[in-house]
């Protein structure tokens, strides 16, 4: 059994704005109780950072958290070239939606006020508030584009935060056509400017024609035949092509 019991102290740092703080969960594990304190919305906004230091043109990362729901992951969005209402919204993390759930140092969870839990019941969520996002290949043409990132808040009575360390400034160079690497929105790159061959102003020509196969085969018992890139058989042989 379960019983939620609020706790109302009438002192400054109890209630907020009529908001009870935290709420005290009574449990019964067996024949134990378990006293347990669980956070209550309290109106606050996101915090988090996009780290300028260690975001560059492979990836853009950072990490948010909503200290009103510390074990929540909260949605992080990332808009180029303007803030939220005028920029262009392009950018979500890898593979996890709009959500932070990387692992972060543990200095973050305590930002967060997030509790490490116990030996017995350790925290798993426990900082990781982590967020990465690949750089997409549109801005990666020599200009420098501003990038703003924003924490979602999960709870009530709050805005969105426009995380620390954004607006950050993103200049990464352009494609280089001919210099052997597939770049940006290349199709291809092998390495020339010849127009006529299968790869065009890096853009898929025709296929490359397959090469040339040829084999020696003896005129005589046990009539075996080996490959060749020649275009002659010694004395003795059949040439043919494959």
């Amino acid at each position: 059994m379960i019983l939620s019991v609020f706790y109302h102290k009438h002192k400054k740092g109890f209630v907020v704005t009529g908001l009870t703080l935290f709420t005290v969960i009574i449990a019964y594990v067996g024949s134990n109780i378990v006293f347990k304190a669980q956070a209550v919305d309290q109106g606050r906004s996101p915090i988090g950072y996009l780290d300028q230091g260690i975001s560059n043109c492979t990836v853009i990362q950072g990490w948010a958290c909503d200290k009103d729901q510390p074990d929540t992951p909260v949605g992080v969005h990332i808009y180029t070239d303007g803030p939220a209402g005028v920029g262009n919204l392009r950018i979500l993390p890898d593979g996890l939606g709009d959500s932070t759930n990387l692992q972060r140092e543990h200095g973050v969870g305590a930002a967060c006020g997030q509790s490490m839990g116990t030996t017995d019941f350790p925290n798993w969520r426990y900082g990781q508030h982590g967020y990465k996002f690949t750089v997409p290949n549109s801005l990666k043409d020599g200009r420098t584009h501003a990038i703003y990132a924003y924490g979602i808040n999960v709870g009530r009575w709050a805005n969105n935060t426009h995380l620390t360390g954004s607006p950050f400034m993103l200049t990464c160079p352009g494609q280089t056509c001919g210099n052997g690497i597939r770049e940006g929105t290349e199709q291809c790159d092998d390495g020339n400017t010849n127009q006529a061959d299968y790869c065009s102003n890096c853009r898929n020509n025709n296929p490359p024609p397959p090469p040339i196969r040829y084999r020696c085969c003896l005129n005589r018992y046990p009539y075996t035949c080996t490959s060749t890139t020649q275009s002659s058989c010694p004395s003795g042989s059949t040439l043919s092509r494959w």
